[in-house]
């Protein structure tokens, strides 16, 4: 049993308090789980878009044991019909009963069979006291609605080729509301049923499987059972001419679904192997057989997330997860994870629920954990280990921003949630979770989950409940653990410090620091790495040390027989930690001598290449010198998934180096990261992952004349090259870059590119290919589009176009047209809906690496009132990115 040992807390709430002080949108609430809790015994409804978390727990104490009956009709195409059946207990007489219930239309509505005439001003239903008794109630909603067409709500997509149409249902954190009248809060969790009148051709999908289709006139209607008691956020109902596989698994019925028009581009093989592994693995781990009907996975479009962890009915983005033929082993892991992610969430998530959306770190935290361990229980799916670190990596940037926040954090309502989805409550929370594991020893972290699961199933539960389960079956302290990682914001940094006599190390020290502004120094258990150089120059691994730290110094306990005198240390070997590493001046000086070839361990080279990355954005190391880091060191990396990590960090070195003013080392810096990606490319072997990955590095590097006309050549050599000439999105990324610098027949290679690649990832990539070129009659429609509320524009197209509008030295551009941008923010703040800012806000931003831009932005900032919480966040984002862009100017050598 280990410990926990830090100075003396009176209560996690008065930490959180504090803390609040200092963190935009915190200073109304706290992060104590006491606080989710009404102030009065009766709370009157506000006119809002949202529902309050001050109304959801009234309304939590008013009813309980919901059961819902949705009639479905989805014949017509402009919108949907729809009568909702309601049966709940009330638990508390004298208040108005309220149904969330958005921008539909009432046909009529009877409670307890009598007809009423209500209130209903586009947010909710409100329905009078007086028409309800103690006991069971049953409200009838007759409506109307339209479809969505931005994913969130029921979302129609109709294939521009073929003219089929396809639904699916988006329901977290609050959009249940857009498909009918529900108590639509996650600790309101319900039984459901559905009948659904659907086209004769189309295939319906919901949580349970169906037990009848009645053939009608012109149409068939879908019967299902009733489920088990779920939160409105993980309902669903998925229709249209689907394609469709199944699976004989023994322990439960497996299904796959994707579109027609892309059935042939899907490995229903691949996807069922992970889902059989992934569902022996989350058995086993959970001690607790998955408890659900069956699990039907599929594959839509337009998507504005990963996945979605449906009961039963999973959905996943066609975008990311359909649309390629020929997936690299990279993206067959990635798969891999997504499909456990959203498998962990079926115990976690949807057995298990949290209380109020500030647990959705949890949610989210967990199931990235418990992804990454189905993979090492796995590994011919990938290197988990690599692909964590990689994942963590995008925490301590995150950590970082102006805009970190902690882990556990009040949410007044839902809208905010979408500040939350953010790698804090991914990649840092699942890499906090990780930490606890090794600190309580995986078994009994297994134990406790277990645990957990089985005492709370089908309920909700919060924070204490979790970590209580954790404390109970681990023996930590788990409220100074919570104090130190929950409600405190930023990441520490650790750095060895060493001495030797004689050849022998005689002393080493772990150094603890931590940004002023979150000064919290925290405790955790690492391991320390010692490296010695060997005569062919490598780097051997000489010993390990597991160590506990904490404070500003922690000395570590060195073996009674004298190590030797290390070249290398890593303080945080196998990222058992959540911390980012300053490497001391003598490693850093082998670091330098030896280079990446130096290690044979790619885990250690991926940790060598981040740490360089994370130097860059801390203003240690100048972006030429990273740049050229890169060049040496390019052809010594054997690893293709380090070298498809890193194209990432290459891709915003080259903008960042494009968009600030020339210099001559800037220049040279850009040509020579040109020419290492080429001359890579040419020497790798023809059908090689390698020259696949390299493929994407020379598609976003290539900027001079003679390599573009050569980027040119490959993609329209007829009959196309084979290898990485064949894989879509990379020839799509190639067409952009010749757009970018408005190579001549750009237009023509767009055409063509059309012909072959007739897919909805195509089309929207050769949007981006058009309005990417340098020119304001390119870049005009899509700023129209951002102005204009009423444009029919979709949302999966302008983050398809505004992701990379205004790449490298096109920020000038932007910056051009960022006045009018900033000055209609109000505006675009009032009339958008948050899914829309939420996806977008940081894209249109305008930024230009200029002093004027960072002057722009900070003068925006001070009218932040104005603005929607999702614009303020983009707005500090894009406002300390545009100054870091400055400040690595400052760097920059001009010769």
């Amino acid at each position: 049993m280990l410990n926990l040992r830090i100075r003396s807390i009176a209560s996690t709430a008065a930490i959180a308090l504090a803390l609040c002080a200092g963190i935009s949108g915190c200073d109304k609430e706290t992060a104590s789980d006491d606080n989710h809790t009404a102030s009065s015994d009766s709370v009157i409804r506000e006119q809002q878009r949202y529902l309050s978390e001050n109304y959801a727990a009234f309304r939590k104490r008013q009813i309980d044991n919901i059961v819902y009956h949705f009639a479905i009709d989805l014949t017509e195409r402009e919108q949907f019909h729809g009568i909702a059946t309601i049966d709940f207990d009330l638990i508390k007489q004298g208040d108005d009963v309220s149904l969330d219930f958005y921008a539909g239309e009432i046909n009529t509505i009877t409670v307890n069979g009598t007809p009423l005439a209500s209130t209903y001003e586009k947010w909710f239903i409100n329905l009078p006291a007086a028409n309800f008794k103690l006991g069971r109630n049953t409200v009838v909603v007759d409506y109307r609605r339209p479809y969505v067409t931005d994913g969130a709500g029921l979302n129609q997509y109709q294939d521009p080729e073929s003219g089929n149409y396809y639904l699916y249902t988006q329901f977290e954190p609050y959009e249940a509301n857009k498909f009918a009248p529900v108590f639509d809060q996650p600790n309101l969790k319900a039984e459901t049923s559905f009948t659904v009148t659907a086209p004769k051709d189309w295939s319906v999908i919901t949580t349970t499987r169906e037990t009848k289709i009645e053939n009608l006139p012109e149409a068939r209607r879908w019967h299902f059972p009733t489920s088990a008691k779920l939160p409105t956020y993980v309902f669903s109902l998925h229709a249209g001419p689907y394609a469709v596989w199944e699976d004989d698994y023994p322990l439960v019925p497996l299904r796959l679904f994707a579109r027609r028009e892309i059935a042939n581009q899907i490995d229903p093989t691949y996807w069922f192997q992970v889902t059989r592994d992934s569902f022996a693995f989350f058995n086993a781990y959970y001690d607790f057989p998955y408890p659900f009907q069956k699990y039907d996975q599929l594959i839509v479009p337009n998507f504005n997330f990963g996945a979605m962890e449906n009961v039963g009915a999973v959905t996943f983005s066609e975008e990311r997860f359909g649309s390629d033929a020929d997936p690299s082993p990279q993206d067959k892991f990635r798969l891999a994870s997504v499909i456990a992610h959203e498998m962990a969430h079926m115990w976690f998530g949807n057995v298990v629920t949290m209380n109020w959306w500030n647990g959705l770190w949890l949610n989210e935290s967990f199931a990235t954990l418990m992804a990454n361990k189905a993979m090492e229980a796995n590994p011919q799916y990938g290197d988990a280990a690599l692909a964590f670190l990689s994942f963590k990596n995008r925490g301590y940037y995150a950590d970082q921003l102006v805009t970190t926040h902690p882990i556990d954090m009040a949410v007044s309502h839902p809208g905010e949630v979408f500040g939350l989805i953010d790698e804090i409550s991914y990649a840092k929370g699942a890499a906090v979770l990780k930490q606890l594991s090794h600190l309580a020893g995986n078994e009994k972290f297994r134990e406790a989950i277990a645990y957990y699961i089985a005492k709370n199933q089908y309920s909700n539960t919060q924070l204490t409940d979790f970590t209580g389960a954790i404390a109970e079956k681990t023996g930590l302290d788990m409220s100074t653990w919570t104090v130190q990682w929950l409600y405190t914001p930023g990441v520490n940094t650790i750095e060895a410090a060493f001495e030797c006599e004689g050849g022998k190390l005689v002393s080493l020290n772990l150094l603890q620091t931590a940004p002023p502004q979150w000064p919290q120094l925290r405790t955790q258990k690492v391991q320390l790495g010692l490296f010695n150089t060997q005569a062919s120059g490598t780097l051997k691994l000489s010993q390990t040390l597991p160590v506990v730290y904490e404070g500003a110094s922690t000395p570590v306990d060195l073996a009674a027989e004298p190590a030797g005198c290390p070249d290398f240390v890593y303080p945080n070997y196998e990222e058992w930690g959540y911390v980012k590493l300053a490497l001391d001046e003598i490693s850093m000086a082998t670091l330098m001598q030896t280079g990446i070839g130096g290690f044979s361990d790619e885990h250690m080279r991926s940790a060598i290449w981040q740490i360089l990355g994370d130097m860059v954005n801390s203003l240690r190391l100048p972006l030429t010198d990273y740049v050229n880091f890169i060049v040496a060191n390019l052809p010594a990396e054997t690893s293709v998934d380090n070298l498809t990590f890193l194209m990432e960090p290459a891709t915003h070195a080259f903008n960042d180096l494009e968009a600030m003013p020339p210099s001559d080392a800037s220049r040279a810096a850009l040509a020579a990261l040109e020419t290492v990606a080429w001359s890579q490319f040419n020497t790798a072997p023809e059908d090689s992952l390698r020259r696949r990955a390299l493929f994407e590095l020379v598609s976003v590097t290539t900027h001079t004349s003679g390599r573009l006309d050569a980027l040119k050549n490959l993609i329209a050599a007829r009959p196309p090259a084979g290898g990485a000439l064949t894989v879509q999105w990379l020839r799509w990324q190639a067409i952009q870059q010749l757009s970018r610098y408005d190579v001549k027949g750009y237009q023509a290679l767009i055409d063509t590119e059309l012909e072959r690649d007739t897919s909805e990832t195509g089309r929207q990539a050769s949007l981006l290919a058009r309005a990417i070129a340098p020119t304001k009659s390119a870049k005009k429609p899509w700023v129209d589009a951002l102005l204009d509320p009423g444009s029919e524009v979709t949302l999966s197209e302008m983050r398809a176009v505004w992701e990379n509008l205004y790449p490298g030295k096109q920020r000038a551009m932007l910056a051009e047209t960022g006045p009018d941008i900033l000055a209609a923010l109000p505006a675009i703040s009032e009339q958008r809906e948050a899914i829309f800012l939420s996806k977008l806000a940081e894209k249109f931003i305008p930024v230009g690496c200029r002093a004027s831009s960072v002057n722009a932005l900070e003068n925006a900032i001070q009218n932040k009132s104005e603005y929607a919480p999702a614009v303020v966040r983009a707005l500090r984002i894009r406002h300390q990115e545009d100054a870091r862009c400055v400040a690595k100017t400052a760097l920059v050598p001009a010769a």
